[in-house]
């Protein structure tokens, strides 16, 4: 296979280098500053709502119920949750912190706080309200615009990124 063909380079838009720079960033913040300890995330989302169905808990942290199953098993064994019945369906549980728990959050929680001020310590304050009108105005603006477009759509590919896709695929198996 000729190597010139992975050697491919590009210009970027402005529009793609500003996505590729939030992606980048995203991931930076999961991976330096949030780890991916479901524990953790745990701990600070029931300290931070309360109460919570091991049904929310899937949906907030994108897990997989298996997944889920266990990382509550071991919290419980622990001593950090515990499962109280829930008032309003009574075949659902609500997990709820132990004492030690929310003395673990609170320390994650202050440790977060901490992280956070050094992530933005490079912007002046004003660049911090800037930063975040930007952010807040391009969210409030996707969910108007994408809020009808069914996930299923989206990972099928039925749309314009996978008409995109197809003149990548055509271009390539021409040979041009």
């Amino acid at each position: 296979m000729d190597m010139d063909f992975f050697d491919v380079s590009f210009e970027e838009s402005l529009d793609e280098q500003l996505v590729n720079a939030i992606l980048d960033v995203g991931r930076d913040i999961r991976r330096l500053f949030e780890g991916k300890e479901s524990q953790s995330r745990i701990l600070m989302i029931l300290r931070l709502h309360g109460a919570v169905t091991q049904k929310m808990l899937i949906q907030i942290l994108h897990i997989q119920p298996g997944s889920a199953s266990e990382i509550l098993k071991k919290m419980e064994k622990a001593g950090l949750i515990i499962r109280v019945p829930n008032e309003m369906n009574r075949r659902a549980s609500d997990i709820v912190l132990t004492r030690q728990g929310r003395s673990v959050s609170e320390k994650l929680i202050e440790q977060r706080r901490g992280r956070y001020r050094e992530m933005m310590a490079c912007l002046s304050e004003d660049e911090k309200v800037s930063l975040f009108s930007m952010l807040d105005r391009m969210k409030e603006d996707w969910q108007q615009r994408f809020r009808a477009v069914p996930e299923s759509t989206i990972a099928s590919g039925d749309s314009s990124l996978q008409k995109e896709r197809n003149k990548i695929s055509e271009t390539s198996s021409d040979g041009k």
